[in-house]
């Protein structure tokens, strides 16, 4: 920002642009749970999965430390925590902006051009990070 613009009071916003089609994606699969296969192309990278909502991401991290309750480790309990604070379907009419995807079943192409399915993993991913899409995971 210039010194001009800064005494005019101009605020300069930076920020990457997500693919809307991609964001709908993540808004009915938070909202409507809709669970769609998607192949996302990020810094020459593929990667494949099945779009979750936060609610599920969290839920499926909190469950992998152990069951809820008193003895719950303080990681699971954060997760817990987290997907109770996640939206429900009653939020629809909120003009929200998603800024991250999350995936299960995922694979992650290696050096050698095969994809590695990434076992009991989940992937939460900035939105801004996506180059492109393919709607449909890869097959094995």
């Amino acid at each position: 920002m210039s010194e001009k613009d800064a005494e005019i009071g101009f605020e300069q916003v930076v920020r990457k642009i997500h693919d809307n089609g991609l964001h709908f994606l993540v808004k009915i699969a938070n909202f409507a749970g809709s669970n769609n296969g998607v192949t996302l192309l990020s810094k020459g990278s593929l990667i494949s999965g099945v779009i979750i909502s936060d609610q599920e991401y969290f839920e499926s991290l909190a469950s992998s430390f152990g069951p809820r309750g008193e003895s719950a480790p303080a990681l699971s309990e954060y997760f817990w925590q987290r997907a109770e604070q996640s939206l429900t379907p009653e939020d629809i009419e909120k003009d929200i902006e998603f800024n991250f995807i999350n995936l299960r079943e995922v694979k992650i192409n290696s050096n050698s051009g095969s994809f590695v399915k990434m076992h009991g993993a989940f992937l939460r991913m900035k939105l801004e990070e996506v180059d492109g899409f393919i709607l449909g995971t890869l097959s094995d």
